[in-house]
């Protein structure tokens, strides 16, 4: 496989990468970072057998971020679609493809939503989080479904050794307010730590306001001889409740106001498409971990309430009440086992899944009142098994996983991988790897109306990508990494009107339909410089590709196939960041800046305006720079900092409206931030 570069730009932005990693004079103590999610075993990451990113918890602290989405979007080969300010739904994807094709944990719990197959990040808070882990390339032989182009796996803080008070505020543009309170300690074998934090902001639109608790608790016990046969024994259980409430402004209505539709002309105004759209959600989880000697064993459950309001103009004014109500539960166990020059892991694990669906649907005019329910469940039982084989310079990795569940063909997913040790400091490696992503309950079981129908034929979609990619670690002090990869994925789900027919036609249905191809370069370089200089640039080129069955007669509902770029995915991402300690010679005043480079995007619409034909148009949001400064001062007990995003005050959105005539979802403008950190 050979990826080209396709103009000056591109290669001189490569070459840069490379030598600003090179030519830093370094100086300090080696060290290198423990990574778990890539092989679900502890190891260093220079023998991580897969393209790896870590988020540290100074990573975060430096950003002053309120949320996940500044941290994540800053990493190689991943982006967040965000529709907003704080509370706005947002949600990763990895390599192009979308968020469905991304897993997300916390501590190993799944927290994608079985109903959509995306996991919305935007609840998330950070000063809970001791490092992310993001793992990138198809990973569904360790993890099962979704992991078709990563993982990102969210570790949290472990207690303090000592007793410990934290509390801190910060104030920010659009009258936004974090407080957040903490607290923890160990007293010989056990510990406990607390965290707990309120949000809330008007938003940078009407409509858009937030306000939200998020409380965490986690207990934990250690003993290094306590367990069956005297083996070391770690116990952890951590819970959490989340109450929140968001409205949704909708997308920008058309500036041509004869292009809007009714409900954006009687609901919304200039700027919104809604006034009155809004949701609750309240979340709860226990996730209970447990480690006897090499045997791990995970025990969790959860259960997500959301209950939202929406309101449109069909003939008459119709408010409509929805309430989701998902439980989860989980239960795994994983054995490792080493052998003179093998070490085999693996394990068997069940999930199961309940989904709830009430709907009230209100005419405001007539007053008649539609009710509906309706409910579903997904079981997966699963086996997986990895063998790490060492054979001097050469490791070889090679894994498998059988998927059993209950509304969906069972599903094998392979991985191989070859690292060689050129040098203590430099390896290659070469993998492939196939990956599934599972229908969603909604593509599954979503009930017949006049419009649209769920599919239970549906089948997965099916992924394999084949990578290479070489390795130059030094610890905290160097790390170059360059990917080079080739990504299909075949049976796309997608919505077209296949379904049986109604009273406007045939129904819209979920379908096998489309394709995608991805051809990746991923370079990333950080190094540390005098102790006090650390930068960190990424690069990321993607040449991505869809493949789609596009409906071209809306009354034969004839199909055709067109090849195009592939929808929101930028062809290009770059990201610099800068970060100095000891600001003028002032002990511990950090200053940080970033700046992000990211391509335009695409998104495809049909156009019925010559009914029967219809025609599919393509709409493109511009590509935008943005850069953020961070100061940070820290001392033993008193944290201030200051944090100024989009200085440049950029007008940006990375999510399309619904419609053509629709503009999008903007980003926040120029914002600022400052807040105050205590700890006892």
């Amino acid at each position: 496989m050979v990826i080209v570069t396709r103009n000056k730009w591109q290669i001189w932005t490569m070459a840069l990468i490379i030598w600003c990693a090179e030519l830093v004079t370094f100086a300090g103590e080696v060290t290198d970072e423990i990574v778990v999610t890539a092989s679900r075993v502890p190891k260093p990451l220079k023998d991580v057998p897969g393209a790896v990113s870590i988020i540290s918890q100074k990573d975060i602290e430096s950003q002053n971020t309120i949320n996940l989405n500044s941290a994540l979007s800053a990493a190689t080969g991943l982006g967040v679609m965000n529709y907003g300010s704080l509370g706005a739904s947002s949600s990763v994807h990895i390599r192009g493809l979308y968020s469905q094709h991304t897993l997300v944990l916390i501590d190993d719990r799944n927290i994608n939503d079985p109903a959509t197959g995306s996991a919305d990040i935007s609840y998330l808070s950070t000063d809970n989080i001791e490092r992310i882990e993001i793992v990138r390339g198809p990973y569904s032989a360790l993890y099962g479904a979704n992991a078709v182009s990563g993982v990102v796996n969210i570790i949290t803080r472990e207690q303090p050794d000592q007793p410990q008070v934290g509390a801190s505020t910060l104030f920010g543009t659009y009258r936004t307010t974090v407080s957040r309170i903490s607290n923890g300690m160990t007293y010989e074998n056990s510990g406990y730590l607390f965290n707990s934090n309120y949000k809330t902001s008007q938003g940078n639109r009407d409509n858009s306001q937030h306000h939200s608790t998020n409380t965490t608790l986690r207990f934990s016990y250690k003993d290094k001889s306590a367990g069956f046969a005297s083996l070391p024994l770690d116990i952890k259980i951590d819970t959490g409740y989340y109450d929140g409430e968001s409205h949704f402004p909708g997308s920008r209505p058309a500036l041509d106001a004869p292009k809007r539709t009714a409900s954006q002309i009687a609901l919304g105004n200039d700027n919104v498409s809604s006034l009155y759209d809004l949701a609750y959600d309240k979340k709860t989880f226990v996730n209970i971990l447990a480690s006897i000697g090499d045997l791990r064993l995970r025990l969790s459950g959860g259960n997500n309430d959301c209950q939202n309001h929406q309101e449109w103009i069909s003939t008459n004014r119709i408010a409509k009440d929805n309430r989701y109500g998902t439980n989860s539960f989980a239960l795994e166990a994983i054995y490792n086992l080493k052998s003179g020059n093998q070490a085999i892991n693996g394990g068997i694990g069940l999930e199961s899944y309940q989904y709830d669906v009430k709907t009230n649907e209100l005419d405001t005019v007539t007053m008649v009142l539609t009710n509906a329910r309706w409910d579903t469940k997904r079981t997966v039982y699963s086996i997986f098994a990895q063998d790490e084989i060492t054979m001097g310079k050469t490791t070889l990795t090679l894994g498998g996983r059988i998927d059993n569940p209950t509304d969906f063909t069972s599903q094998f997913s392979g991985r191989a991988n070859v690292l060689y040790q050129l040098t203590t400091d430099l390896n290659l490696r070469a993998s492939y790897g196939d990956s599934y992503r599972a229908p969603s309950l909604n593509d599954l079981y979503w009930p017949q109306d006049s419009f649209a129908e769920g599919n239970r034929s549906l089948k997965p979609e099916q992924g394999g990508t084949g990578e290479v990619g070489i390795n130059y670690n030094l610890g905290k002090l160097l790390t170059t990494r360059l990917n080079v990869f080739r990504q299909n994925l075949n049976d796309m789900i997608a919505w077209a009107p296949n379904g049986s027919m109604g009273p406007w036609g045939n129904r819209w249905t979920p379908t096998n339909l489309n394709q995608a191809k991805i051809n990746g370069l991923e370079l990333e370089g950080s190094a540390t410089a005098m102790n006090n200089l650390s930068i960190r640039i990424n690069y990321t080129l993607l040449d991505a590709e869809q493949k789609n069955q596009e409906l071209t007669d809306a009354v034969l509902n004839t199909m055709a196939t067109r090849s195009r770029k592939l929808a929101y995915t930028p062809s290009r991402k770059m990201d610099f960041a800068v970060s100095y300690q000891n600001v003028l010679d002032i002990p511990q005043l950090i200053f940080n800046i970033e700046t992000q480079y990211t391509s335009k995007t695409f998104q495809y619409y049909s156009d019925y305006s010559a009914w029967p034909a219809v025609t599919t148009l393509a709409k493109q949001l511009p590509g935008y720079w943005l850069t953020n400064l961070k100061l940070r001062q820290k001392t033993k007990s008193v944290n201030f900092f200051l944090g100024i995003d989009n200085i440049a005050n950029k007008q940006y959105a990375v999510q399309f409206g619904s419609s053509i005539d629709d503009r999008d979802y903007p980003m926040p403008g120029r914002t600022y931030t400052s807040g105050l950190e205590l700890k006892f």
